[in-house]
């Protein structure tokens, strides 16, 4: 039951083959949490950003540098993601965008 979730999810989030593998995102009832191995990298040497829908985290310092991308598909109240980075793992906590209510619209004559 867990690998089914699981891979719903990747499918989901349309994750990268690279991110599938070794950073699984999971679904903990009002959020998404995943976690990312960054050791080697500090609070200064991490980039988070959204744009178009799709969450970039580049990491780069003198020695190396690691890019992951994960597309949202609109799942996400963007302006709510919380980072936290502590002994070289980076936990991201992405909520769920709340359900829209329908609104009818008045066809005018």
């Amino acid at each position: 039951m867990l690998s089914l979730s699981m891979n719903l999810i990747e499918s989901f989030f349309n994750t990268t083959d690279h991110m599938k593998a070794e950073h699984p995102v999971v679904d903990a009832g009002d959020v998404y949490k995943m976690e990312l191995e960054l050791a080697g990298f500090g609070k200064e040497d991490v980039r988070i950003k959204v744009l178009d829908d799709t969450l970039y985290i580049n990491a780069k310092n003198e020695d190396r540098s690691q890019k992951f991308r994960l597309r949202l598909n609109n799942s996400v109240s963007e302006k709510h993601i919380d980072a936290e980075l502590k002994n070289g793992l980076l936990k991201l906590t992405l909520p769920k965008r709340a359900v829209a209510e329908s609104t009818e619209i008045e066809i005018k004559t």
